[in-house]
């Protein structure tokens, strides 16, 4: 290094896996030294003294080093930031055209911890969720500017985990005036995103591949959207040939985007707001079935401590759905929490079947799309599971 910058040595514990290319260190897994300067970078060394990684620095947080790179040189400058950001680009280049709206940076995924970036057309809002990074962030606008050329930048760092990094929420104009109010288009299917008020970044762009799956069992189908969010499923499916739209949403205000979105598809919805527990139970009573489900229920589990809770409503919620599923219908149902392992999730689906005496197959089990892309040596970047079922 051109400049000295503190050393932590790791406990056996935290070497592994940081050994194996996690790059999470937490708090409990080194002593620091006295009057390192939180955000800085400093230098990781096995308890033989070997080099590991350099990472920035926040006692105040859980996770206290986040390793951003495995060279004894690397600095987090400029010219690192972009070298990250121009080869995310150039992975998704062979999934995604120009035009159309994806994450462009997925923090672990693109090998920097806590920097996530949407595109909206012309439009990029990102989110930053690490003190490292809030003390780079003049940098990544530049460089998002740089490598983009976007009309503007909006910044959308409200997540909670800010939180426990000792950050404060921030929604604001990087660069240039973002519109309250973005048209764009996936696949054909035309929707508005609010940037500055939807969840997230203003969409859920990771099931995008399961959506085109989803549309291709929807010939003439009677389709039920649960959880619905902003309609895509249901757009989705209209856009194959689907018969009957209905979608469930409990909230008033992304139930008025999702009809927004109807209407400029040209597409008839019935729109149910209420939770989706209560809208399955009583669609069973009445006697109401479905040729094709989707189920894309928010994160049951943000901590490891709720899992045994959250597999209850899994299971609860899946349990509704099939017993709404037509003969050789077909259930797509996901999970968003990564704390949910992926075997746990099919054993879930497994007792929800046969508790309801239904037979399913399981025809696929995914992922997210592409540009959310998984580190095998990271399995907080494997978050997203969906299970395609054909009920016989």
């Amino acid at each position: 290094m051109t400049k000295k910058i503190p050393l932590i040595t790791l406990a056996r514990k935290g070497t592994h896996r940081c050994l194996d290319g996690h790059p999470w260190v937490f708090g409990n897994e080194f002593a620091a030294p006295l009057g390192i300067e939180s955000g800085s970078a400093v230098e990781l060394a096995d308890w033989n003294g070997r080099f590991i990684g350099i990472g920035y620095y926040n006692p105040k947080s859980k996770i206290a080093v986040r390793i951003f790179s495995k060279d004894p040189e690397a600095i987090l400058d400029i010219n690192l930031i972009r070298k990250r950001i121009v080869s995310a680009k150039i992975a998704r280049a062979k999934f995604f055209s120009e035009d159309e709206p994806r994450r462009i940076f997925f923090s672990e995924g693109d090998f920097l911890p806590g920097l996530i970036a949407d595109i909206y057309g012309k439009v990029i809002v990102f989110q930053i969720l690490s003190l490292g990074l809030e003390l780079k962030r003049e940098l990544i606008v530049e460089a998002l500017l740089d490598v983009y050329k976007p009309s503007a930048i909006y910044e959308r760092s409200d997540s909670a985990s800010r939180s426990l990094e000792g950050l404060e929420i921030r929604l604001s104009d990087a660069y240039g005036t973002t519109p309250d109010r973005i048209e764009t288009e996936s696949d054909g299917v035309k929707f508005v995103v609010y940037p500055k008020i939807g969840h997230k970044t203003g969409a859920y762009l990771d099931q995008r591949l399961n959506r085109r799956r989803f549309a291709s069992y929807a010939t003439g189908a009677k389709v039920l959207d649960a959880f619905a969010y902003n309609g895509l499923f249901s757009l989705y499916s209209a856009a194959g040939g689907a018969k009957e739209l209905t979608a469930i949403e409990s909230s008033k205000s992304m139930t008025d985007i999702l009809k927004e979105n109807a209407e400029m598809n040209g597409v008839n919805i019935e729109t149910v707001i209420e939770s989706a527990f209560e809208t399955l139970k009583r669609f069973e009573i009445e006697g109401r079935r479905f040729d094709l489900i989707s189920l894309d229920p928010p994160a049951f589990v943000p901590r490891s401590e709720q899992l045994r809770q959250a597999l209850r409503g899994y299971k609860e919620l899946n349990m509704r759905a099939m017993k709404l599923i037509e003969e050789n219908g077909i259930l797509f149902t996901s999970s968003c929490s990564f704390h949910l392992k992926r075997e746990d999730f099919i054993e879930t689906l497994k007792s929800a079947m046969k508790d309801t005496g239904r037979n399913l197959q399981l025809l696929e089990l995914t992922s997210a799309a592409p540009d959310h892309p998984i580190r095998l040596n990271i399995p907080e970047t494997d978050y997203l599971k969906c299970a395609v079922l054909r009920a016989v």
